[in-house]
Parts: structure tokens; C-alpha cells; sequence
């Protein structure tokens, strides 16, 4: 979701990221009692509780975890080193928090928790796979359009096999859901909004 940064970090600061799941949960509580609602699917405007938030939904088969195994084991191992540390700090962010030797530490991609001064996260918490401020989104985008992409396409191709792994995940793949992920952090930046990202497996 996209979100205004300030009233999204003091919102986090009283209640973690419970101040999303429950409006979430009055929203729900609000269709069981079959109240109409001009709440749009998703954008602005899409929890009538946190004006400051647009919601927007990412469905992706594979999964991230399934994407962010692709990476690590299907190019990056390929990648020369000036190009892997260019992707590393970019592709990290689809990857759930799991141990690879090249993930950046969960906490300095939870900038909501960062700029709220809390000590600890508070419940709610396990889903977010990153919190982004504005300055964030756009120097991520900022890498993005610098990265060499035909290069690590033409790497990617090279080192091919015969057809996707068992779970189905190619560089087309992965491509794929790059672009779609860029086209959300994209709306924000135009915005000048921060970034928060929920798996829900």
C-alpha cells in the first residue's frame, strides 16, 4: 500500500501496524452488516479509516519466496560481482526474511519502525516485507533505471535450462513481476508516498 509517510508513522507509533488491520477489520465488520460502502477495490480512498492510505493489490503466482529462491539460486550465482551488488541491493526487497547471505537486514528495510522510535515491532508485524519512506521509493526507482537490464537478461538466457524450474519460475517470470512491482512503486513516487508491502502466505 501506499501510504503518507507522517500520519502513517505516527499512526505506527501508537499501535504498530495494528492501526492498519484494524481498519481493516472495522471494514469487514462493516460488509458483515451489509452497509454499502463507496470504498473503491483499491487507491485512494480504499480503507475510509486511513485517508492517508491507497491499498493496492499485488497477485503473483509464484510467490515471492518462490521468486526470491530464483535469485539466489537461479542467477545471481551467474551475476559478475560489480553487477551482483548492483541487483542484490535492488532484488532484496522480494525475498522474505530468511538467512541468504545477501539479504540486507530486515530492520533497515522496516523504515516505518525505524522513523517511529520504537525499541521492538509490535504485534502485526510478520507479514511486512518492507516499509519504504518517499526519499526510499525514489532511490530505489533511481536504481532500477540505472541497473543494466539487457545485461542481466542476456546472462539470465545464457544460463537457461531446458525450461522453468519445478516451480515454474524463469527470468521471464521474474521479469515479469519486477515490472509489475515497479509500476506500483511508481504511482507512489508520483505521489511522493511511502511504500509498505504485505505478503500474506
Amino acid at each position: 500500500m501506499a501510504v503518507d509517510w507522517d500520519p502513517a508513522v505516527a499512526a505506527y507509533r501508537a499501535a504498530g501496524m495494528n492501526f492498519y488491520w484494524n481498519a481493516c477489520l472495522a471494514r469487514t465488520e462493516r460488509l458483515v452488516r451489509g452497509e454499502t460502502s463507496a470504498e473503491p477495490a483499491e487507491g485512494p480512498g480504499s480503507l475510509r479509516d486511513l485517508p492517508f492510505v491507497a491499498e493496492y493489490h499485488l497477485d503473483f503466482s509464484p510467490s515471492f519466496v518462490q521468486i526470491a529462491d530464483y535469485y539466489d539460486e537461479g542467477l545471481r550465482p551467474h551475476l559478475p560481482r560489480e553487477l551482483r551488488e548492483a541487483t542484490d541491493a535492488l532484488f532484496t526487497i522480494l525475498a522474505l526474511p530468511s538467512g541468504q547471505d545477501w539479504e540486507s537486514d530486515y530492520r533497515d528495510r522496516h523504515e516505518l519502525f525505524l522513523d517511529s522510535g520504537r525499541v521492538d515491532p509490535l504485534d502485526g508485524e510478520l507479514p511486512v516485507q518492507y516499509a519504504l519512506r518517499p526519499a526510499s521509493v525514489h532511490a530505489l526507482l533511481v536504481g532500477f533505471d540505472a541497473l543494466p537490464w539487457e545485461e542481466v537478461a542476456r546472462i539470465a538466457d545464457q544460463h537457461a535450462e531446458s525450461g522453468p524450474g519445478p516451480d515454474g519460475v524463469d527470468f521471464e517470470v521474474f521479469e515479469m513481476l519486477i515490472y509489475h512491482h515497479l509500476a506500483h512503486l511508481r504511482t507512489a513516487a508520483g505521489a511522493n508516498q511511502g511504500v509498505l508491502l504485505f505478503v500474506l502466505v
